[in-house]
Order: C-alpha cells, then structure tokens, then sequence
C-alpha cells in the first residue's frame, strides 16, 4: 500500500534531511503506515471484542423487599443472547435456588439500577403495545429457562435489570444485564502481503 504512493525506497538529500530532523527514517514511518492501515481494516470488518450476548448473574435481594427469600442465595448465570428472529433476543440459562413453585416469571424491565427500586419501572417492550414478557414463567427452585421474545432488540438490552417475581408476582430478587466474557469473538491477524519488518 505504502509504496504505491511514493514511500517505497525514499532516498537523497532532501530525505535524508528530512530524518535528521525528525529522528524517524521514511522506512519506518512507511512501515507504521502500513501497521496502522492492518489495523483500520481489520477494526472496520471485525469491532474490537463485538459482543455476540450479555449476562445477568450475581442475583441480589429485590430493593426493598422484605420478605422470606433471600435473592443473593440464586445461583446461576441467565445468557441473553440474539433471538431467531430479527429484532428479538432469547433468555437461556438454569438457575438454582429460585422461589419454589410454578408460574413464578423471570422478565427484563426498563430499568438500570439494581439498588433503587423506584427506578426498575415495568417490563421492556419499547414500541410494542402488548407485553411479551406476561407469559414468561419458569417452575423453581430449579428453574430452566430457554424462552425467546420476539420484537425486542438485543442491543437495548444491555444495562438493564432483570427482575425475578415469585408465584404471587412479587419482585424478590434482581440482577443487572452486563457483557459477557464467554460470548466474544476476535479477528486473527496475520502479517501485511509483503511486509518486511524493519
């Protein structure tokens, strides 16, 4: 690339006038010209670390909630991953020490902070005007979760919080949507065509 322009074999007085003043030989700015154009092709086909999901673990007791479960006793990771379809994300995850019973629901809500319960607001469904999350349920104390919600953009997601309900619909435990670690891709690079190092 870089000696298509010029820089290929740079020679002569006024070059070399050139490096004595900079201290950085035309070879060497070629060659970082060369890295740098690597670099800016590969980040525009592969993001840095794009995120392919997030996770919500780390339960804790619902903010303000008083009663007998104890939301920091759940074990578990729930993954949040894209869905089937377009505009839609899938929960897919088992989680250990829930409410006991069945129809107890596990949703995303609109809010981002895990310590003010006044700030979780309702579930997330932007522009959709039934909610998809009513019939989302799972059977504790073991609970299986692999339900997918269509409508409902991943990307939206993160950040949020995931609020788990028992059988009467009380919110007893909480957890925040973050990236997850295990769900990343990287690009493998090899060395520019041609590239001698210096």
């Amino acid at each position: 690339f870089c000696s298509r322009i010029g820089l290929r074999s740079p020679s002569g007085p006024l070059f070399s006038r050139w490096e004595r003043a900079s201290g950085v030989s035309l070879r060497a700015r070629a060659a970082a010209m060369r890295a740098a154009f690597l670099v800016a092709a590969v980040l525009a086909v592969f993001p840095p670390c794009a995120a392919q999901g997030y996770v919500a673990m780390g339960w804790k007791r619902y903010p303000g909630y008083a009663g007998a479960f104890d939301g920091s006793a759940i074990s578990g990771s729930l993954k949040i991953l894209p869905g089937g379809a377009a505009s839609a994300l899938k929960l897919e995850g088992t989680l250990q020490n829930m409410p006991a019973g069945d129809a107890n629901g596990i949703h995303i809500h609109e809010g981002f902070d895990i310590d003010d319960a006044d700030s979780v607001g309702g579930h997330f469904y932007p522009n959709l005007t039934e909610d998809p999350w009513a019939n989302v349920t799972y059977s504790g104390p073991v609970a299986n979760i692999d339900v997918e919600i269509l409508a409902v953009a991943l990307e939206g997601a993160l950040g949020r919080v995931v609020v788990v309900h028992d059988a009467t619909g009380t919110r007893v435990a909480i957890s925040k949507i973050v990236p997850d670690a295990t769900t990343y891709r990287y690009a493998e690079l090899e060395t520019y065509p041609m590239y001698n190092a210096l």
